[in-house]
């Protein structure tokens, strides 16, 4: 179901949709990604003016024409719920009718959210560097510190499969909250640790509710339209590398305070965000209309009406990279954001070690290094990231965040502190430019 709008707009699209298409998921995969076509899909109910106005992305909707009987003449109108699906082949920033800026509100809840995740950032970052000479108390040895790191990576990871359906379930402000009094709680934990194994329990429990980040993210994919998504995706990624630029610093001074204290810092700023969050942060529009268009399915299921299955066929039968193809290229953009976060996470627990081993530095030192890192992410995510995703897309862009990654981690390697360097510099912003391709691919293969 091609669109017209787009069409029109576009004479990039025109050219593209004249072009035999190959057959089969590769081919639509080929074709889509080589003409940098991000698949969105639209959806509007049978009311024109309810979705017109709508708040956030009614803008996006209002100019989208609605299709007709007559334009699809296979569609049984009278079997099934009016929902019109339609698929756009064009990139989203080709559509001109989409406003270029936000309104004063949508920028206060934004400008909120980017809040949250820089303090909630900041407070990981303040204990990232004391965290192994801190499990030194404790007699820890190696291999105990890498079992804290990667003991709250994995609670992160298979925390978020429930996160996300708590978050659609009961809304974007509520798990964020959750999330924040879960670290608030998990950081004093940590910080009145008595034996190593309570740190252990402690740091797997903070790493359940380390979800802050991937919350917000959901957030601004809900309120920002998807020409614009791009670039305010990578704000909120640079308030989280802006707070890697302080607090690995604060982290190091209060250590001279106690090992703790970074970690006791983390638990207060955590629980000061959830009255702000309680208090000033809005529910997400795009969720409440979700819960809406549940509602209003519930009440035509129990009315008898046709539960829309046809549409869902529709759905899968769109053209692009297609339903299957979709799923086939979240699950790409998922094992790419593993992979970018196992080798970010093998850097934060493994680096203090051994820059202390090989170069003798101590945890002033290391959090200095940090913060110099985290200096080129917020650069790359500021004037890099956002040009080279609208010059070769978020695929490819994430392509060449992963080469950086990989460069960056042999040249960290080497025994020579200038090369290692140089090497940690470019691992940074491998993880910079990887993160926002990943997350700006995946919200549009996901926009609805």
């Amino acid at each position: 179901l091609k669109s017209e709008h787009a069409q029109r707009s576009s004479p990039r699209a025109s050219r593209a949709s004249a072009r035999p298409r190959p057959v089969g998921l590769l081919g639509n995969f080929a074709a889509s990604w080589r003409l940098v076509e991000r698949p969105r899909v639209a959806a509007a109910m049978d009311d024109p003016t309810k979705n017109m106005s709508l708040r956030f992305k009614s803008p996006a909707l209002a100019a989208m024409p609605l299709l007709h009987e007559a334009d699809e003449p296979d569609m049984d109108i009278d079997e099934e719920p009016v929902v019109m699906i339609r698929h756009m082949s064009a990139p989203s920033h080709d559509f001109a009718a989409v406003p270029q800026q936000l309104n004063s509100q949508e920028l206060f809840v934004v400008t909120l959210v980017y809040l949250v995740n820089f303090m909630d950032s900041l407070g990981s970052n303040i204990s990232l560097p004391t965290m192994p000479f801190y499990a030194r108390r404790f007699h820890a040895s190696t291999l105990d510190i890498g079992y804290l790191f990667s003991g709250f990576s994995i609670a992160t990871t298979v925390a978020l499969l429930f996160l996300s359906r708590l978050s659609d379930r009961y809304g974007r402000r509520f798990v964020m909250i959750l999330c924040l009094a879960g670290t608030a709680v998990g950081s004093f934990g940590q910080g009145f640790a008595m034996s190593y194994w309570m740190l252990l329990a402690a740091r797997i429990f903070s790493g359940i509710w380390a979800g802050v980040s991937s919350v917000c993210q959901v957030y601004i994919g809900d309120i920002v339209p998807g020409p614009l998504r791009p670039w305010y995706i990578n704000y909120l990624i640079t308030s989280g590398q802006a707070a890697l630029l302080f607090g690995p610093s604060i982290g190091a001074g209060l250590s001279v305070l106690g090992l703790n204290v970074p970690i006791l810092i983390n638990g207060i700023l955590s629980a000061l965000l959830v009255p702000i969050v309680w208090a000033y942060l809005p529910e997400s529009p795009e969720w409440l209309k979700m819960q809406a268009q549940a509602r209003e399915a519930v009440n035509r299921k129990q009315s008898g009406m046709p539960d829309g299955s046809k549409i869902r066929r529709q759905v899968r039968n769109m053209e692009g990279v297609g339903w299957w193809g979709t799923k086939w290229a979240i699950c790409i953009y998922g094992a790419a954001n593993f992979a970018g976060m196992a080798a970010q996470s093998g850097f934060a627990s493994m680096y203090a070690v051994f820059a202390s081993a090989t170069f003798g530095l101590d945890s002033l030192h290391v959090g200095f290094i940090f913060t110099l890192g985290a200096t080129t992410s917020v650069a790359a995510n500021i004037w890099v990231s956002p040009l080279v995703q609208r010059m070769i897309g978020d695929a490819y862009a994430g392509i060449l965040g992963s080469a950086l990654v990989l460069l960056g981690a042999v040249l960290l390697a080497q025994p020579v502190f200038c090369v290692s360097l140089a090497g940690t510099l470019l691992l940074f912003q491998g993880c910079a430019m990887n993160n926002a391709a990943v997350s700006c691919g995946a919200s549009d293969l996901t926009d609805v």
